[in-house]
């Protein structure tokens, strides 16, 4: 098991395969906002910005504000919509080096959540497996 926040890195040459790569997408929202549906794209390396490894479509009807338990202190505060989607990709080969890319779109907003480099141990890299 493994958390990355920028880069993870194989000793071995491409392509790889992972057995199993989850994504914890993360999405946040003024309640209200937005009327059209949603839709999460994942990008491996090497794919084209129109065309997505994967797309997770969420229907605006799916989404419900979220509830805060506690009364709210200050006026003005906004609901948010907040959304968390677990993605499990098993197994997950990997052709070259290059970014895995989270992407949520609605209508014609595209909104960047994330990326992590996947590349090969560089020498010089200070890694120890």
């Amino acid at each position: 098991m493994g958390i990355y926040s920028i880069d993870m890195i194989f000793q071995n040459d491409f392509p790889v395969t992972l057995p199993k790569f989850a994504i914890l997408v993360k999405y946040f929202e003024i309640f209200g906002t937005f009327e059209d549906d949603l839709s999460v794209n994942i990008f491996l390396p090497g794919d084209q910005s129109e065309k997505p490894f994967l797309v997770v479509p969420i229907k605006r009807s799916d989404i419900a504000a979220s509830t805060n338990p506690y009364p709210v202190e200050e006026e003005g505060i906004e609901r948010l919509n907040i959304i968390s989607i677990p993605v499990i990709l098993s197994p997950l080969s990997i052709v070259h080096e290059g970014f895995i890319k989270v992407r949520v779109k609605c209508g014609e907003i595209d909104t960047k959540l994330g990326r992590l480099m996947l590349r090969k141990l560089r020498p010089g890299d200070q890694i120890q497996f």
